[in-house]
């Protein structure tokens, strides 16, 4: 059996993929850390057997089944009856095009076609873990302590490995094998969060299963990613399990942070929607969609509402 808080994997920086070995170029400075990688991704497939992630490369699926792969003609944009995922989709790959012409500009992917680069992009967008940089720092510095100020021949430095992360000055976009052949799932809610008073409770009439997973009825989310400066294997991805578990339990991760990842992200980035992401947008959705009715009628318990969504006023809300 698994302890909850028992590390059940971990995989060293150079076994991530980041694109710290893209080859400098004035066109890659201007770009998000993730289309960096996209990048650095392709550049990998096209060395085929000579990458040594090649082996990995084979995994990845031929497909990534999400929004902008899923609508390939505008009478099918048209049919979404919720014209704020239509706007977010057409500035997404608005913003995807404008990475391709971008890249396919560098020499070493001129060749490039559009379709490649967005299944590269999709790959990542789905599929990737990014690191805030400042906090990946206080980590290294917490994990060195006071009286630790220079790394030994055996111990790597976390401040050195930092920098060679990622081009990014703000973020680390990383993908990470076999880490990510882990399906997701939502993180169990806490008592205070708005998720919890509905997709929590098996009441009412959006509790249980579809309302979201209720007390036995999951799956919520068993295990967790962080990175980690260890002091001797430096920096490392490790999978934590958030609670006991049995052997052939299927583990299950959330990629994402759920209180701020909202509808439009999870069918954008990853092809789903869950009935009730972190965020709850779907209660800002509900006065969109239906000015005047009141979404607290929706839920099997008002009361147990955060106070300042319970002074919710429907029209207030929706001018505002």
């Amino acid at each position: 059996a698994v302890r909850a808080g028992e590390a059940l994997l971990r995989v060293p920086l150079s076994a991530l993929l980041t694109d710290q070995q893209l080859p400098p170029c004035e066109l890659c400075q201007g770009l998000s850390s993730s289309a960096q990688l996209a990048a650095r991704l392709l550049v990998e497939q096209q060395r085929g057997l000579d990458s040594p992630w090649s082996p990995y490369l084979a995994t990845l699926p031929t497909r990534v089944h999400c929004l902008p792969t899923l609508i390939t003609a505008p009478d099918e944009l048209r049919a979404l009856e919720y014209e704020y995922i239509v706007r977010d989709y057409e500035d997404h790959v608005l913003t995807l095009q404008q990475e391709w012409r971008a890249a396919a500009a560098w020499s070493g992917l001129r060749d490039v076609s559009w379709e490649q680069y967005l299944h590269a992009a999709l790959i990542v967008q789905s599929r990737g873990l990014t690191a805030s940089r400042q906090g990946l720092a206080m980590a290294a510095q917490r994990q060195a302590g006071p009286t630790q100020a220079t790394a030994t021949p055996h111990m790597p430095d976390p401040e050195t490995q930092l920098i060679t992360l990622g081009a990014s000055d703000h973020t680390v976009t990383y993908l990470a094998p076999i880490l990510d052949m882990i399906n997701y799932a939502l993180p169990q809610p806490s008592a205070s969060s708005v998720i919890s008073s509905c997709a929590a409770d098996s009441g009412g009439r959006h509790g249980g299963v579809e309302g979201g997973p209720g007390d036995g009825a999951g799956p919520w989310s068993n295990v967790q990613w962080s990175m980690e400066a260890g002091q001797q294997v430096g920096w490392h991805v490790q999978v934590i399990a958030l609670r006991d578990m049995q052997p052939g339990e299927e583990l299950l991760m959330s990629y994402c942070s759920a209180e701020d990842t909202d509808n439009d992200a999870y069918a954008l980035h990853y092809g789903i929607v869950p009935l009730r992401p972190g965020r709850d947008e779907w209660w800002d959705d509900e006065l969109l969609i239906h000015p005047g009715v009141d979404p607290r009628d929706a839920l099997p318990d008002p009361e147990g509402l955060p106070e300042h969504l319970r002074q919710v006023q429907p029209a207030v809300a929706v001018a505002a």
